[in-house]
């Protein structure tokens, strides 16, 4: 009994074919694809940050310094950055990592997207609308049973500051402030002392 079938090898054919359209694609949106970190630009370098974790009064209920440093990978592609939150005798109680990048859906089309691994809350990813000078993302995941809707937004960015704000939400309609980060450039050298 022979153990391909006739209609299997011109499905086969058929997925060779569209795999070779599809590494073409790739290539070519790699290769000659917009510069897809450009606008994550102001988030390069070091950077010295203060933390507020906020109730649902929009009470102050906690402050920590922090760092970030943000990096380019696969020649500009993705813009990578580390961050970590210290408690007052300097030990690191929170971090992640997040990537931003350009993804191609369609040639001339694509969309923004920030991927974020953090100890805290986990894996999460979002797509991210620029907007002049603020980026706004929306994303949900689950804790403890229970779906968590976030938005987070950059703004007031300057050569050597920016402003993110982060809003939390059980039912998708009714929004909370929960996190600011305040961020202010410092130089590689000082990024290295922890606060």
């Amino acid at each position: 009994m022979s153990r391909n079938h006739p209609d299997q090898a011109v499905d086969a054919s058929r997925l060779l074919a569209l795999r070779e359209q599809l590494e073409a694609r790739w290539a070519r949106d790699y290769l000659h694809g917009p510069d897809p970190a450009a606008p994550f630009d102001f988030l390069s370098g070091h950077w010295q940050m203060t933390r507020r974790a906020f109730d649902l009064q929009g009470n102050v209920t906690a402050e920590s310094a922090g760092r970030l440093h943000a990096g380019y990978l696969l020649d500009g592609r993705v813009l990578q950055e580390e961050y970590h939150s210290y408690l007052p005798d300097g030990r690191i109680f929170r971090g992640g990592v997040g990537l931003h990048t350009y993804i191609p859906d369609n040639p001339g089309s694509g969309r923004w997207l920030t991927a974020s691994v953090d100890a805290a809350i986990g894996v999460n990813t979002a797509t991210v609308l620029p907007d002049g000078n603020t980026f706004y993302y929306e994303n949900t995941f689950e804790i403890q049973g229970a779906t968590v809707h976030l938005r987070g937004r950059w703004f007031d960015i300057q050569t050597d500051a920016v402003s993110w704000v982060g809003a939390g939400s059980i039912d998708g309609s009714t929004w909370f402030k929960t996190y600011e980060v305040e961020s202010r450039r410092i130089s590689a050298a000082a990024f290295h002392v922890p606060p």
